[in-house]
């Protein structure tokens, strides 16, 4: 009996570190997104709505959308299974992959 409980504990793969990279990825893709805000309304209110011959809005948003399509690229990278290296999916805590069946821990 204690054999299979053992067995369960070492099949199931941690997912504590994986959620600790998203969570920095997040934190740097906000400071990144704080920054050309800022940028955008500092270029606004010193150059009088131009910054190189574009809106600082246009330039923001183009920045933020950059972002974004940064972000999104490095987490379906990250978001991997530890077993079969498939994608999680959407689900924030999976219990299991439901590409291999493998155990995950939340």
């Amino acid at each position: 009996m204690d054999r299979s409980s053992d067995a369960d504990q070492s099949s199931v793969h941690d997912v504590t570190q994986l959620k600790r990279r998203l969570g920095r990825l997040s934190l740097w893709l906000g400071a990144a997104a704080t920054v050309v805000v800022g940028w955008g309304f500092w270029a606004m209110g010193t150059t009088g709505g131009q910054a190189s011959g574009l809106s600082p809005l246009i330039l923001m948003s183009v920045g933020l959308l950059l972002i974004g399509m940064i972000g999104t690229v490095i987490w379906y990278g990250l978001w991997r299974c530890p077993e079969c290296r498939r994608y999680l999916g959407n689900i924030l805590n999976p219990r299991f992959c439901h590409r291999c069946g493998v155990k995950l821990s939340p």
